[in-house]
């Protein structure tokens, strides 16, 4: 199972890397804010799964300074990826709702805040991230399948093209799977006294679940070529 599970980080490692790095060379260009703060999310989702594996590798004569610094390190950067999730679900799906912003804003502050020695416990901090980060992945996946529905109709009008309705479809998946995995952690912090990451039977579904997250996120921002011809060719008989 050990092995499963390092290959499945791996994959998700270098995933994610190419999804963030690529994203932030595209704001490049852009300037948009979505490119910035997703791009971000996604490396800081790849680096904190590093920090947390170093944290849990310190040795007994670790300095407990060293120690302290290396997990707020790991929290400040797993915080930090849902936080550019929900300012770029804000900014994509409903940046003129001000209920939308006012939402984004809160749990955004709310993750900062679970960063020590900032504001919450030690004992709710874990808690309060995990639902705070669960309720971003559950609106998130909800907005992009709404707007994948939508993209649909249209289709049937010719008024959108069916590679950008797969991409919406593709994040609201992948954002679906993260969803699942955040709500199998909050059940597993909920009824157990473990750690996750060495705990095999929980962290191989996770692991997987994480992957998939990750590859649907880059698919859905940056669909393969073959995957473009091919729901084009598809969609063409449809339209003659």
């Amino acid at each position: 199972m050990q092995p499963i599970i390092g290959i499945l980080f791996g994959a998700t490692l270098v995933t994610g890397i190419a999804l963030g790095t690529r994203l932030l060379w595209l704001h490049r260009q852009t300037r948009g804010i979505p490119e910035l703060v997703i791009g971000l999310a996604a490396l800081c989702t790849c680096v904190s799964g590093v920090v947390r594996a170093v944290l849990l590798n310190l040795g007994d004569d670790a300095s407990p300074l060293l120690t302290q610094a290396v997990a707020t390190l790991f929290s400040a950067l797993f915080a930090a990826a849902p936080i550019g999730m929900v300012l770029g679900t804000w900014k994509v799906f409903r940046p003129d709702d001000r209920w939308a912003a006012g939402l984004a804003w809160s749990l955004a502050l709310v993750l900062a805040l679970t960063v020590p020695p900032l504001g919450f416990a030690p004992e709710a901090r874990s808690l309060v991230l995990l639902s705070a980060a669960t309720v971003i992945s559950v609106w998130t996946m909800v907005e992009a399948l709404m707007h994948y529905s939508k993209l649909r109709r249209r289709m049937r009008l010719g008024l959108a093209d069916p590679v950008t309705a797969a991409q919406f479809l593709t994040w609201g998946l992948g954002m679906g799977c993260n969803s699942v995995s955040r709500v199998l952690t909050l059940g597993f912090m909920a009824f157990t006294n473990l750690e996750p990451m060495q705990t095999g039977w929980f962290m191989l579904p996770v692991a997987l679940l994480g992957f998939v997250t990750l590859a649907c996120l880059y698919a859905a921002f940056f669909p393969p070529l073959a995957l473009q011809d091919w729901l084009s060719a598809r969609e063409a008989p449809a339209e003659a």
